[in-house]
């Protein structure tokens, strides 16, 4: 991730990029992390002047780096206004629709032909949903192998489909102790 914050600077932006532009491990520039959620985690920003920040970090981006892809990682599935406004290499998209992706890559591939790789996906290690909290390893399990086989249905690389990957988010209190 290049920019996910919106206290980052524009200065910092062109540390990172100038930093790391030929770093072997890049693959490409990542803008935001569900940032029409969370609005790059500014309680005073909305949904349109986050829209402008993406369009200005991929300007800062662009101007030092030509060669790596730029993307931008967003919850769930952008309107087609938004992905044509937005001039992005890739889209992350995170979802969280327990053991299914529903329709997430048909209206993916309805917006157009960029690739899609999932930024975040899996389901909760704890069971909710009776207001009990429980611990629910298995369940985690089986949502989690579920949507890796329907990720690697959709693969860009074998002519599928448009994904080009995914990265599990998996959190569990346990960890931490």
């Amino acid at each position: 991730p290049v920019y996910i914050y919106h206290a980052i600077s524009d200065a910092e932006i062109r540390e990172i990029v100038s930093n790391l532009k030929v770093h072997p491990a890049i693959l490409f520039w990542e803008i935001g992390n569900e940032w029409n959620y969370n609005n790059f985690y500014n309680s005073k920003g909305s949904f349109e002047s986050s829209v402008a920040r993406v369009r200005e970090v991929i300007e800062i981006v662009r101007s030092i780096d030509s060669r790596l892809p730029i993307s931008t990682n967003y919850g769930e599935i952008p309107s087609q206004e938004l992905v044509d406004s937005l001039p992005v290499d890739l889209w992350g998209i995170n979802i969280y629709r327990s053991a299914s992706f529903g329709d997430a890559f048909e209206r993916w591939e309805s917006l157009g032909d960029k690739p899609i790789y999932i930024g975040e996906y899996g389901a909760d290690a704890i069971d909710n949903r009776n207001k009990d909290g429980l611990y629910a390893p298995q369940d985690q399990e089986f949502a989690v192998v579920e949507l890796t086989k329907l990720i690697m249905s959709e693969y860009a690389s074998k002519k599928r489909g448009s994904v080009l990957g995914g990265a599990i988010f998996a959190f569990n209190d346990e960890w931490w102790k």
